[in-house]
């Protein structure tokens, strides 16, 4: 299963999220699909508390302060699988604190 997890396609995507408290979804779910986080890296400007979940499950709590970064690198097979048909949503504790980084995702077949 290895070779056909490497054949599907990884997309990686920019983070920028206004200084603004509350969820936001970063990548949309899709029915029949997991969402396999591979990579990710944020930093922020200020002081947060920084969550990334999907509808059941929180993956990761960070708590970042100026300047500060939050690196999981890239991992072939993964570091977590969201629940099938979720969206991954970050959720962050603060307003005036900007985040922002890059994730590395794909979308991989709920049956697997």
């Amino acid at each position: 299963m290895a070779d056909i997890v490497k054949a599907l396609p990884v997309t990686s995507r920019s983070l920028e999220r206004p200084a603004v408290a509350g969820t936001a979804t970063l990548i949309a779910g899709a029915v029949g699909y997991k969402i396999r986080i591979i990579g990710l890296m944020l930093n922020a400007n200020g002081t947060i508390a920084v969550a990334l979940q999907d509808a059941h499950t929180t993956f990761m709590t960070a708590y970042l302060t100026a300047g500060s970064h939050v690196v999981m690198p890239e991992a072939g097979n993964g570091w977590v699988d969201s629940v099938s048909g979720d969206a991954v949503s970050i959720v962050l504790g603060a307003t005036g604190v900007n985040v922002g980084g890059r994730i590395i995702y794909q979308y991989i077949p709920s049956s697997w």
